[in-house]
């Protein structure tokens, strides 16, 4: 864990507050710590350029497009990979072991691309390579609004760590309410401070004022009356074979086909995000933290 974190220039920061854990430990949602490459994301080319340069082992070689897969007789094995560059020049690598890492999306479209011995594509007797394609659902799901008269509110709500503050459901949770895992976390709209009304007087504000009226009320420099921040949630997805990555009909400068994504939610992906805004919102309401306003597309 150390050596990623210089690797990747994570820097150490003090936890953040858990702020479901006021008036007790919540056992449904649990705190969770992320870490970033800080200030900016690492660039390994930068950082990593010289020393790739001059190993012994790595020979690097750049603008080198994989265009096509070329497999030994039996179709068993890999013979070589075919590379060309962006003037047409082409040429092929061999060696003992290949590795494909060109990313989920790019992976499934090279296999299926490289289809001239094999017509379904390489790995794809059976029609899965594309298939069960998952991405991380992230939506803004509900805005929230802090009772600062709640002193032990006060003691942690303080400028905007709020916004490092991931929760996580217990595997408990999980099991019992038969979902997927998720992700959620409060994003404040800048500095989460009290102002002059109260916090019924807010609430009533919010509650009472239509969905029109509020997006024109919240451009206005004083937003104490308003939301503090948006409740987001990123959550996985349950395997569906007609959720696919597949070849479309236009291709690159290579020759190789593009591809087409078909992404679909079932059902127990569309219950999670219900299920976690409903779960972010008892909490609140239960340790009196604050109230949340559920955005309309979540239940429709």
């Amino acid at each position: 864990m150390t050596e990623a974190k210089q690797i990747l220039d994570v820097q150490e920061r003090k936890p953040s507050p858990d702020y479901l854990a006021i008036n007790g430990r919540e056992d449904n949602l649990e705190k969770v710590e992320f870490g970033f490459s800080s200030p900016t994301p690492t660039h390994f080319g930068e950082k990593f350029g010289d020393r790739i340069k001059s190993s012994e082992n790595i020979t690097c070689v750049m603008n080198a497009n994989l265009v096509d897969v070329v497999l030994k007789s039996g179709f068993g094995e890999v013979d070589s990979f075919v590379v060309e560059n962006y003037s047409g020049q082409t040429f092929n690598v061999t060696a003992k072991r290949y590795v494909l890492c060109l990313g989920g999306i790019e992976n499934a479209r090279m296999l299926l691309n490289a289809n001239k011995q094999v017509e379904t594509g390489i790995g794809n007797e059976n029609d899965l390579v594309g298939r069960y394609f998952m991405e991380h659902p992230t939506n803004t799901v509900a805005d929230f609004l802090i009772n600062h008269e709640n002193p032990k509110v006060q003691s942690i709500v303080k400028g905007d760590d709020i916004s490092r503050s991931f929760y996580a459901p217990s595997k408990e949770y999980l099991d019992t309410n038969k979902l997927v895992n998720f992700c959620a976390r409060f994003v404040p709209n800048g500095q989460i401070k009290k102002g002059s009304l109260t916090f019924k007087e807010r609430l009533a504000k919010i509650m009472c004022t239509s969905d029109t009226v509020y997006a024109v009320v919240k451009e206005f420099k004083d937003k104490l009356w308003c939301y503090d921040g948006e409740v987001r949630i990123s959550s996985e997805q349950s395997p569906n074979p007609s959720s696919r990555i597949k070849l479309g009909n236009t291709t690159d400068r290579f020759g190789n086909k593009r591809i087409e994504i078909d992404w679909q939610l079932s059902p127990i992906d569309k219950k999670t995000i219900q299920q976690a805004t409903i779960e972010i919102g008892k909490l609140m309401a239960a340790k009196d933290i604050g109230r949340i306003r559920v955005r309309d597309w979540v239940f429709d």
